[in-house]
C-alpha cells in the first residue's frame, strides 16, 4: 500500500512537472510565434506567463529586450540587455552589447554606442554588422567634431564680424546721434522761445485777471465781515445789555434784603435792652422765658449754631446777675458787640 502511494505521488509529480513544461513550451512556442508576426504585445504577454525558471534563460531575456526594442521603449530594451551582457555564455554577451549599441544609437547617445560596438567586435571580430554600425557611428562622431569645430569657428567669425558691423555701427550711430542732436538742439532752443514769449504774454494776462478777481472777491469779503461784525456787536451789546439790568436787578434786591435784615435786627436789639432794664427784677422763671426767646431769636437771625447761642445767653445771663451799681459804673458792661 505505501509503494503504491509514492508510486502515485510520483506519477503525479510527473504529470503536473509534464503539464508545466508543456504549457511553458507552449507559451515560449507562442510567443516566438507572435514576435515573428510583429504582434509584440501578444508575444510579450505570452513570455510573461513563463514559468520563473524560464524567465531567468538568457534567451528569453534577451526576447522581452527585443520586444521593447521593437517597441522603441529603449529604456526598458536596455535593462534587459545589460541583464543579458552579465551572463558568462560569451555569444549572449557579444549579442547583447551589439544591441545595447544599437539601442544608444537609437537615442543619439553615440558615444555610449560606440562603445558597446567595440566590446562586441572585442569578442568577435568577425561580426559584420557590429564592424559596419561602429564605422557609421564613429564616422558620425567626426562628423559632430568637425560640425562642432566649423561652428565654433563659424561662431568666432560671426562674432568678430558682429563686433566689427557694432562698431562700425556705433560710430555711424554716434555721429547721426550727434548731428540729430545738434538739431534738436537748435529746435529746442528756438520753440522754448517761442514758449517763452507765449507763456510770459499769457501770464501777465492771467496775473491781470487774478488780480481784478482777487480785489473783487476781497471788496464782497470785506463787505460781509464787516456786516457780520456789526450784527455780531449788536447782538453781544443788547446781551451785555440785558445781563448787566439782571444783574443790577439782583443785586438791588439783595441790598434791599440785607438792608431789611439789618434793620430788623437793630429793632430787635434795642427792643431787647429795653426789655433788659425793664424785667431786671422779674423772678428767676421769668428769665428762663426771656433767656429761651432770645436764644431763638438769636438763632435764627444771626444764623448761629445753637451751642453758640446758648453760650451768648449765658453770658448775658451773668451780666444781669450782677449789681445794679456796679453795671450803673460801666464795669464789666457786656456790649451788643460779638467777636465770633
Amino acid at each position: 500500500m505505501k509503494k503504491s502511494f509514492i508510486f502515485f505521488i510520483f506519477i503525479l509529480f510527473f504529470v503536473s512537472q509534464s503539464v508545466c513544461f508543456a504549457n511553458s513550451l507552449r507559451d515560449r512556442i507562442f510567443g516566438n510565434i507572435e514576435y515573428g508576426k510583429k504582434n509584440y504585445d501578444k508575444a510579450l504577454k505570452y513570455y510573461e506567463n513563463l514559468p520563473e525558471k524560464a524567465l531567468r534563460d538568457p534567451r528569453v531575456i534577451f526576447n522581452f529586450g527585443n520586444i521593447f526594442y521593437k517597441k522603441k521603449d529603449f529604456e526598458k530594451a536596455q535593462n534587459y540587455y545589460k541583464k543579458v551582457s552579465s551572463q558568462k555564455a560569451a555569444k549572449f554577451k557579444q549579442k547583447a552589447y551589439y544591441n545595447l549599441g544599437n539601442t544608444n544609437f537609437r537615442k543619439s547617445d553615440f558615444e555610449e554606442a560606440l562603445k558597446f560596438y567595440k566590446k562586441a567586435l572585442e569578442i568577435e571580430p568577425g561580426d559584420v554588422d557590429a564592424k559596419f554600425n561602429y564605422e557609421l557611428t564613429d564616422a558620425i562622431l567626426n562628423n559632430q567634431q568637425n560640425d562642432q569645430n566649423n561652428k565654433n569657428q563659424n561662431d568666432k567669425n560671426n562674432q568678430q564680424n558682429d563686433q566689427n558691423n557694432k562698431n562700425q555701427n556705433d560710430k555711424n550711430n554716434q555721429q547721426n546721434d550727434q548731428n540729430s542732436r545738434n538739431q534738436d538742439d537748435k529746435n529746442n532752443q528756438k520753440n522754448d522761445q517761442n514758449n517763452k514769449n507765449q507763456d510770459d504774454k499769457n501770464n501777465q494776462k492771467n496775473n491781470q485777471n487774478n488780480k481784478n478777481q482777487d480785489d473783487k472777491n476781497n471788496q464782497k469779503n470785506d463787505q460781509n465781515n464787516k456786516n457780520q461784525n456789526d450784527k455780531n456787536n449788536q447782538q453781544n451789546d443788547q446781551n451785555n445789555k440785558n445781563q448787566d439790568d439782571k444783574n443790577n436787578q439782583k443785586n438791588d434786591q439783595n441790598n434791599k434784603n440785607q438792608d431789611d435784615k439789618n434793620n430788623q435786627r437793630n429793632k430787635d436789639e434795642q427792643q431787647d435792652s429795653a426789655q433788659n432794664q425793664n424785667q431786671s427784677g422779674d423772678d428767676e422763671g421769668g428769665e428762663k422765658q426771656q433767656a429761651q426767646v432770645q436764644k431763638q431769636k438769636i438763632f435764627a437771625e444771626l444764623q448761629m449754631t445753637e451751642e453758640e447761642a446758648e453760650q451768648l445767653l449765658e453770658a448775658l445771663s451773668r451780666e444781669d446777675q450782677r449789681p445794679h451799681e456796679e453795671r450803673k459804673e460801666g464795669k464789666g458792661l457786656m456790649k451788643r458787640e460779638f467777636d465770633w
